[in-house]
């Protein structure tokens, strides 16, 4: 990247941030950072949990061994443990101590008290990425749901609890706002309830605050959480379940308006991630989403219904061609006989915070025969690198990829510079098909207008995908990336793949354009990825249309 290219991506990156972000972002790097004192604050007497919180998964594989993101490591001995340095993203799993509320074996329990008590021991740096705001929100939370499951908790680790969640009140994410504000707010509020005290009542005063206002910036009018993350959806969907859990277990500890809003919301994200999910509960790969790591529609459904929440209507209805459009997420998903299709119709999400935005304009995924079949790549590391820059590319995703360029300047792991905006989104349908058409601007130039329009008609077991770009000497590829359980068998002629799901048949013909089977790979995880193909489909005079049957 030449030196005049990162400085227009850091000048248009900027751009898009609110005032307060920039102004944060000064104050938190010349605030002196420093350790907070103990206040005096006693923690409330346990309650019997009615209601149980989602079961997290077991992360311990051995004495000081855990595994996250697929990755298996030891934390040594020789070492404290706010000494070692591993990947980011892994070090702040470790912190989050989600395995405290997993199911544990008795030696496992021992383990998780012994790692417990060596974290309270041999954290002491301010610098630590533990200590960060993030992970500290979540680790507040883990260790008072282990609390209020039943567990002692020491002095040391209550007093512990009292300094970070007094650290995280003046830490707020303000920089970042996004899911990580309501991280932090929702940090506050479980000590703010858990511990009696003018302190705690400051905490759950805060957290509160917080929530009011940015519940309503951050969850769309259609269900939708606005950075558009299926997989950072269920994260929020899954705080607010928590939040209503903990108001309904200490009665009176929040105020009814507040609850009766986590749950109008609540119920209106259950709405949206049921649309947005496959049958097994599994969720397409739009942005920054990926398998195990939040829990899944059918987790979060069990949980909600305990909560006596509304569950959303069976979505499903009798028609042969059934649509459900997500209006302010941009998304629309299709359902025929034996198919489900993902369409990505919007922008990436809200301006300021596209931190988990792929350039995946006019992408989409689909399935049939309840098997995953055409599917975006996905993202197996948040470590700046090629590979985080190659899985929110645009050639990572069902779409099309002109002159080899992004169709939103995604750049380092987090930002983006120029971005995408949808025109002319036409819908159509009768009783035998549906018929989307949408074009985006994300390739124009001063100097060139490059429009990309995609149209998808579905009938009963058809679906006839034909994009068309305005600049015919472009050199531009349609990508179709199947799942690495799909095999392909090329059906005699060059345009014509056939391929066998079970006891069914899937054909595609590339009726215009020329095709090519290329490798390439797909990531369903954090820290995995298999190899797969890919049918790359070049543009012709600007245009390309491909039929797929089943």
């Amino acid at each position: 990247m030449s030196v005049i290219q990162t400085i227009k991506f850091y000048i248009i990156t900027i751009y898009y941030l609110k005032l307060s972000q920039i102004l944060w972002r000064i104050y938190y790097l010349i605030k002196p950072k420093f350790s907070v004192k103990i206040k005096n604050v006693e923690i409330l007497k346990i309650k019997k949990l009615k209601n149980k919180f989602i079961i997290k998964s077991n992360s311990i594989k051995g004495k000081n061994s855990f595994l996250f993101l697929n990755e298996l490591r030891e934390i040594k001995t020789d070492k404290a443990i706010d000494q070692i340095h591993l990947n980011k993203l892994w070090l702040y799993n470790l912190n989050y101590f989600d395995f405290l509320n997993s199911n544990l074996t008795t030696d496992q329990k021992n383990i998780t008290l012994n790692f417990l008590k060596r974290w309270l021991k041999e954290v002491k740096s301010i610098n630590y990425v533990g200590l960060d705001p993030y992970p500290t929100s979540l680790r507040i939370v883990n260790w008072i749901k282990w609390y209020l499951s039943g567990n002692l908790v020491a002095d040391d680790m209550k007093s512990s609890l009292v300094m970070q969640t007094e650290h995280l009140s003046k830490n707020i994410e303000w920089h970042l706002l996004g899911n990580h504000l309501l991280a932090n707010a929702k940090a506050l509020i479980f000590s703010g309830i858990v511990f009696d005290g003018q302190l705690s009542k400051q905490w759950k005063s805060k957290g509160i605050e917080i929530y009011k206002k940015q519940i309503d910036i951050q969850i769309l009018d259609d269900g939708g959480h606005f950075e558009k993350s299926p997989m950072y959806h269920a994260i929020i969907l899954e705080d607010l379940l928590d939040l209503i859990n903990i108001g309904k277990l200490f009665s009176n500890s929040l105020p009814k308006y507040f609850i009766d809003k986590l749950i109008y919301k609540a119920e209106k994200m259950l709405y949206w991630l049921e649309v947005m999910s496959y049958n097994n509960g599994e969720n397409p790969h739009f942005n920054d989403s990926t398998k195990n790591i939040s829990s899944n529609i059918i987790e979060l459904k069990k949980y909600a219904l305990k909560l006596k929440i509304l569950m959303p209507k069976n979505i499903c209805t009798k028609e042969k061609i059934d649509f459900k459009e997500l209006v302010e997420s941009g998304f629309i998903r299709v359902d025929t006989e034996n198919s489900r299709t993902f369409l990505d119709v919007g922008t990436i999400g809200a301006p300021y915070i596209p931190g988990h935005a792929h350039a995946d304009t006019l992408s989409f995924e689909a399935s049939f025969f309840d098997q995953r079949f055409i599917v975006n790549s996905g993202i197996s590391t948040y470590e700046k690198s090629d590979r985080r820059s190659l899985e929110r590319s645009t050639y990572s995703h069902n779409t099309v990829e002109i002159d080899q360029k992004n169709s939103s300047d995604v750049w380092a792991s987090f930002r983006v510079d120029s971005r995408a905006d949808i025109i002319d989104l036409k819908k159509n349908k009768s009783k035998k098909s549906f018929c989307v058409s949408c074009s985006h601007d994300g390739y124009n130039s001063i100097f060139k207008k490059n429009i990309h329009q995609r149209q998808w008609s579905f009938s009963e077991k058809k679906l006839i995908i034909t994009d068309s770009i305005t600049l015919n000497k472009s050199e531009a590829i349609a990508r179709f990336i199947l799942h690495p359980d799909i095999k392909i068998k090329q059906d005699g002629f060059k345009n014509m793949y056939s391929f066998t799901l079970e006891n069914n048949i899937v054909k595609l013909h590339v009726e215009k354009g020329g095709s090519i089977i290329s490798d390439m790979l797909y990531a369903p995880e954090f820290g995995i990825l298999l190899k797969t193909k890919c049918i790359s489909i070049k543009l012709v005079d600007g245009t390309s249309k491909v039929i797929l049957t089943w």
